[in-house]
């Protein structure tokens, strides 16, 4: 199965604006935070992080406080 296209637009416009809520933040830290943590309790690592879980978690976080008042990342 191919993975949707457009995934990669709509994840990097959710990027860009918590990004520009979050400007010292550093991208690895960024992503890094959005991977969350394992099943197991660990941290996880972003390489495993599924595009769509990203989404979900860029959503929330931005649902959170709305999109003009972002909050901290959910694990």
């Amino acid at each position: 199965m191919a993975r949707d296209p457009y995934r990669i637009s709509r994840i990097l416009d959710l990027l860009r604006k918590y990004w520009a809520h979050h400007p010292d933040l550093r991208l690895g830290q960024l992503v890094g935070d959005f991977a969350g943590h394992n099943s197991s309790g660990g941290r996880m690592d972003s390489y495993y992080l599924e595009d769509d879980l990203l989404e979900q978690r860029l959503r929330e976080a931005m649902k959170e406080k709305g999109s003009h008042g972002m909050s901290t990342v959910q694990k």
